[in-house]
């Protein structure tokens, strides 16, 4: 995610402005590495970081989150290796729950066809619900991902930085919000990621035009409606 400490605080800051998380309880599904989790540890009072080293995930993060939590001594930090819908939270509930490049992983097969099956829909809304019964009201939902509205992805182009990305396994912001507004939970922002190297010139680039031409990835804030 990072390759130095300066890009990491950077990813970590933009990531999380303007969301609380000072003695919150939050969920981190499909942790990766454990970067972001540590550092919402340094400000909530638990941090779960959920990463089944599965569907999508690098071999090896479950050692890089632990030897990351062991060196910065953190003792808030909770390592689950289950997948979510295998998850089981008991009495626990979330304040915040965050899916930073992860919510198309849940089910890819599905995450493909949501605007075309049923079945699909289907199985995010039960996805949802999972997570919507593990949110406190009031509480947050942070969904980051690429949206496959991109130039790269309309002409089939590789994307010159990230040639890796798989568009047809993304969904837009919008899509992600029509699934959850039945649940209760309502859109609150939405914003577009400026990648490190082009921090200089934020203010110039988040935004959806600009976004098309870059990556394409979003943050998405949502309620859960009290």
């Amino acid at each position: 995610m990072a390759k130095t400490p300066r890009r990491m605080k950077y990813n970590c800051e933009s990531a999380f402005a303007g969301i609380e998380l000072r003695d919150k309880s939050i969920l981190e599904i499909g942790a990766g590495k454990g970067i972001l989790s540590a550092y919402m540890a340094s400000f909530a009072r638990h941090v779960v970081a959920m990463e089944p080293e599965a569907a999508g995930s690098s071999e090896g993060v479950l050692a890089m989150i632990a030897k990351l939590r062991d060196r910065l001594a953190i003792e808030n930090l909770q390592v689950v290796t289950t997948k979510l819908q295998e998850y089981d939270a008991g009495n626990q509930s979330f304040d915040v729950v965050v899916l930073h490049d992860s919510i198309n992983h849940l089910d890819e097969k599905a995450c493909q066809e949501l605007r075309c099956s049923d079945d699909a829909r289907r199985t995010y809304r039960d996805i949802f619900t999972q997570i919507v019964q593990m949110t406190v009201q009031g509480g947050r939902v942070v969904i980051f991902d690429c949206s496959p509205r991109n130039f790269f992805a309309w002409s089939g182009i590789k994307h010159p930085v990230t040639p890796q990305i798989e568009w047809e396994k993304h969904q837009p912001p919008e899509v992600w919000c029509s699934l959850l507004k039945p649940l209760g939970v309502v859109r609150e922002s939405l914003s577009w990621t400026v990648a490190y190297p082009l921090h200089a010139f934020a203010p110039l680039l988040s935004n959806s035009i600009a976004a098309f031409f870059l990556f394409s990835h979003f943050r998405l804030v949502l309620r859960l409606d009290s």
